[in-house]
């Protein structure tokens, strides 16, 4: 099995603060991960019905 679970999908960065989208490859669940300074956090991305978004 690969290693590396996430694929980054994009990042940016703006103003001192990070943003990815990364993708589960185990599951294609997406989360957006966010980095500011010392601080950051992470959580899935939701489609309109709450429902996790999965990448096909």
């Amino acid at each position: 099995m690969d290693k590396k679970r996430f694929d980054i999908e994009s990042t940016q960065l703006k103003f001192g603060v990070e943003v990815m989208i990364l993708t589960d490859k185990v599951t294609g669940v997406q989360y957006l991960y966010l980095r500011n300074g010392t601080g950051g956090g992470i959580t899935p991305l939701l489609d309109s019905n709450g429902q996790p978004v999965i990448k096909k």
